[in-house]
């Protein structure tokens, strides 16, 4: 138990990601703690994307990426898309908007946590692990990367790999 009282991640590693591209919709506003919020913009999301034929667990995966910092961002204008990887030539409409998370050096962070605690994870990463490494974040997007099926119905938490890029202090 003393490992959740520190909130240290289950495993850390650094990781040379690919290009990946996302089919997203974006939220703009306060998020923190609202699942019902993420759960909706999943399910419009793959509204879209399943009768494309875009929807391939385990191969598809699960994003989202922050675009401001809480603290430091007024609450209303926090940007968040929620996405899955698409085939990158893949075309979108209507509220559906595609980007691309680029490819480089990324720090990868496996927490397991309850709907509350994923501003915790992401202090932790910014605060000690980036630090303690010698590592600091680089340009470009941070964002979560869901594995399937990353929710335990028992313990009500959620697996989820927060990732930064990364360079050298």
């Amino acid at each position: 138990y003393g490992a959740k009282k520190n909130f240290e991640p289950l495993k850390v590693k650094e990781n040379y990601f690919q290009d990946m591209h996302i089919a997203y919709i974006r939220n703009i506003g306060s998020y923190a703690g609202d699942s019902r919020l993420f759960l909706s913009l999943y399910k419009k999301l793959l509204n879209w994307a399943e009768p494309a034929g875009l929807v391939n667990y385990p191969v598809t995966r699960d994003v989202v990426i922050y675009h401001d910092s809480m603290g430091i961002t007024e609450d209303d204008k926090l940007r968040i898309s929620v996405g899955i990887t698409v085939p990158e030539n893949t075309k979108v409409s209507g509220e559906i908007g595609s980007l691309c998370i680029s490819k480089g050096r990324y720090i990868s962070c496996r927490f397991e946590v309850h709907n509350n605690e994923y501003g915790k994870a992401w202090t932790q990463i910014f605060r000690n692990i980036l630090p303690r490494r010698g590592l600091q974040p680089n340009d470009g997007y941070c964002f979560e990367l869901y594995p399937p099926n990353c929710y335990n119905k028992v313990t009500k938490t959620t697996s989820v790999d927060i990732c930064v890029p990364i360079k050298d202090l």
